[in-house]
């Protein structure tokens, strides 16, 4: 007999089968609880870390805006990748939260990077004052700022990029004089006192060049100019030195080599300017002044005024055309001056000559010629008394230069006629062919008027039918009376139709400053006080000896006359101009 077990009942199976569906309903509710619950963490853990994130981020985006170094930036920012991406249990660990120990590092690097601006920050301004300080004192005396002022600028400047900025610019500007500093040198073989030596070398040469240089050195403009030019570069800074320096020593090299000795021929050039020309290269008015003294002095002795003197001038003048050119120019004026002082001094002794008014040629005049070689004529217009008077007045001499005042007449004349006034140029001429007798102004102004046949016209005008121009360009040899020439001196004197009061005004203003060693002829007899315009020439003609003539107007001290006194046959100059001198005291004393 088979014995069966007990037998499940229906009951037991429902409990049972109720109890796994409880249990299985318990086990799916836990597990989705324990989800939601886990889930819920995790976003929120995850919401966190982003913020978290975020602030990192933005921090590190505001340090880059204050100038914080993009290495620093940089190293946050992998720290930040990193943590972003990495893994907790196969799933980011921004889910985590403190499980993963993500908060805890973003805060680490939220710190790092809030500190990072006020680290640098101080460092910039640590390392802008030094700049600055380190560029004031490469600049010395050209610096604009001090070290105080370098201090108030970098605490002046908020956030690290304008202190950055300033930071370049100061090491900019020490560097760029740094490099000007070390160029000058090597350009100017070294430096004085940061001044290049090659400048300050040929500055000094140049400048001991022009204090020690002689009288009418070429280039002494330039030099100085440059010079000049080389001071204000010294006084700049490196840089702009550096910038100038091969124009400053371009115009130095220039400057010195332009500065030279003038050459003799420029010498003889200055010395004929000052001299009326020259004659065989020596001062034409000293030398034909020193030929005057010479020829007067033959015909004169001790009993002469001023004898001693002429010959001591005479000596020292000669002595002085055989110095150089440069001291004939130095001792030009005072060896004129004194030349003409011994001219004017050295006079005959005065005859005692009877005051007789009227006609001079009386027999007291006459017997004084018949002492003397002399051939004279004589002829004088009295305007106070509108008498005339003349002796031999028919006898035709050469003019010499007293034909001069005749070229100046004519150029009046055809100035006025024309409504031209006289070119400067002409007035130039005119004044050393009246005042100092110059024969090549005396040329040029008769080739001026239009030669022999221009001064024809004017001598037919003014009715000097007596007077012939000289021929081919030989104005000194022209033919002419003393009743001409007296004809002339009325024209220049007295009112007429042909020259005007204004060239009459011209004209005796050159005639009153004739030089001093022409103070002979007719302005011998009157005294102080007394105007004298005259013209005087002389001639050697060979056989005939010289001819001395002497023309002018003479007014004041009771006196108003025009004289003309031609002569030849006399056997020296000195010898006519002391028969002249006596004749003319006649004159003055019948007038």
């Amino acid at each position: 007999m088979v014995i069966m077990g007990p037998s499940r009942s229906p009951v037991r199976k429902r409990r049972k089968r109720k109890f796994v569906g409880w249990l299985m309903a318990g086990t799916i509710m836990g597990f989705v609880l324990l989800s939601g619950i886990g889930g819920y963490w995790m976003a929120q853990n995850a919401k966190e870390d982003s913020a978290l994130f975020m602030e990192v981020a933005t921090t590190l985006h505001h340090d880059q805006k204050l100038g914080v170094p993009t290495s620093q930036l940089t190293a946050i920012d992998r720290k930040l990748f990193d943590i972003r991406n990495t893994s907790f249990v196969f799933l980011p660990s921004r889910f985590f939260g403190s499980a993963a120990g993500v908060p805890q590092k973003l805060h680490s690097l939220q710190t790092q990077a809030s500190r990072l601006p006020a680290s640098d920050l101080h460092k910039a301004r640590q390392l802008a004052v030094q700049w600055g300080r380190k560029m004031i004192a490469e600049q010395g005396a050209f610096a604009v700022l001090n070290a105080a002022q370098i201090s108030q600028k970098v605490e002046s400047l908020s956030g690290l990029g304008p202190l950055r900025a300033q930071i370049r610019l100061w090491e900019t500007q020490y560097n760029s004089w740094r490099h000007a500093l070390e160029s000058l040198a090597s350009l100017g073989g070294g430096l004085s006192h940061d001044q290049p030596k090659r400048v300050l070398a040929a500055a000094h040469n140049l400048k001991i060049r022009l204090a020690t240089r002689g009288q009418y050195w070429q280039g002494v403009a330039p030099a100085e100019s440059a010079l000049s030019r080389t001071q204000k570069y010294l006084h700049e800074s490196p840089p702009q030195e550096l910038s100038q320096y091969a124009s400053v020593m371009a115009s130095l090299t220039q400057a010195d080599q332009g500065l030279q000795p003038p050459t003799n021929t420029q010498l003889l050039n200055i010395l004929g300017s000052i001299s009326q020309g020259l004659k065989n290269n020596q001062p034409l008015d000293i030398v034909e002044g020193l030929s005057t003294l010479k020829a007067r002095l033959k015909g004169a002795n001790s009993q002469w005024t001023g004898y001693s003197q002429a010959q001591s001038a005479a000596n020292s003048t000669s002595a002085y055309l055989g110095t150089s050119v440069l001291n004939q120019i130095n001792q030009h004026q005072q060896t004129l001056t004194s030349l003409n002082s011994a001219l004017e001094g050295l006079k005959a002794p005065v005859p005692i000559i009877p005051t007789t008014l009227g006609n001079p040629f009386g027999p007291a005049f006459q017997q004084y010629l018949d002492t003397r070689q002399s051939q004279v004529s004589v002829a004088v217009y009295n305007a106070n008394t509108g008498a005339t008077y003349t002796f031999n007045p028919g006898v035709s001499f050469d003019t010499a230069s007293i034909v001069k005042a005749t070229i100046m007449a004519t150029l009046l004349w055809q100035s006025q006629k024309s409504g031209t006034p006289l070119t400067p140029s002409e007035k130039s001429i005119m004044v050393p062919m009246i005042e100092d007798s110059s024969n090549s102004a005396a040329t040029a102004l008769w080739d001026q008027a239009g030669r022999a046949q221009g001064i024809g016209a004017f001598l037919a005008v003014a009715g000097m039918d007596q007077t012939t121009p000289g021929r081919n360009g030989y104005w000194g040899l022209t033919q002419t009376t003393t009743t001409d020439q007296v004809t002339l001196l009325k024209l220049l004197s007295y009112p007429n139709q042909i020259l005007s009061a204004a060239s009459q005004s011209y004209a005796a203003n050159l005639m009153t400053h004739v030089v001093g060693w022409e103070a002979w002829g007719v302005s011998s007899g009157p005294t102080p006080g007394t105007i004298v315009a005259l013209k005087n020439g002389w001639l050697p003609i060979g056989s005939q000896g010289w001819e001395i003539n002497s023309i002018g107007h003479i007014s004041g001290n009771g006196r108003n006359y025009v004289v003309a006194i031609l002569s030849r046959n006399n056997p020296s100059e000195a010898y006519g101009i002391q028969t002249l001198d006596e004749v003319s005291q006649y004159i003055w004393n019948s007038q």
